[in-house]
Order: structure tokens, then sequence, then C-alpha cells
């Protein structure tokens, strides 16, 4: 059975993931403009 900190790090790895998506794509898209 998990424990309770590997049942909470599951969503934060998921946020984590995601923020360095958007980070990713806005400097993609610096790129682009500039």
């Amino acid at each position: 059975m998990p424990t309770f900190h590997q049942q909470h790090s599951l969503p934060e790895r998921l946020y984590e993931m995601q923020g360095i998506n958007t980070q990713q794509r806005f400097i993609l898209l610096k790129k682009k403009s500039s």
C-alpha cells in the first residue's frame, strides 16, 4: 500500500511536468517571434 507521500507526489509530478511543458512552449514562442 502506498504511503501518503507517494500518493501525494504523483499529482505534484504531473503538475511539475505541465509547468515544464508550458515553459518550453513559452521559450519556443519567444524564439519564433524574435
